[in-house]
């Protein structure tokens, strides 16, 4: 196996995850959920991410990142 890790940017090899405390990640998954109900309380999720003329909202990134969670709990064998 690879020992690849986080190099500042991203994850250049999931797989060197190899465990996941079940409590920190339902509780991170809590917050993206709270963070997505304030995007929309707020008006901004479908705001652009970035300056940069993006397409891509901030209501996307957050369903990304609410997406990459759910699919590491089901994985992992989380509940919530």
């Amino acid at each position: 196996m690879s020992n690849k890790n986080f190099d500042g940017t991203h994850w250049s090899d999931a797989s060197a995850i190899t465990e996941v405390n079940p409590n920190d990640l339902s509780s991170a998954l809590c917050d993206a959920y709270d963070i997505k109900d304030r995007l929309r309380t707020y008006g901004i999720k479908d705001k652009p991410k970035d300056a940069d003329g993006s397409e891509i909202t901030v209501g996307d990134c957050i369903n990304d990142v609410i997406h990459f969670l759910e699919q590491l709990e089901e994985n992992k064998g989380g509940k919530r």
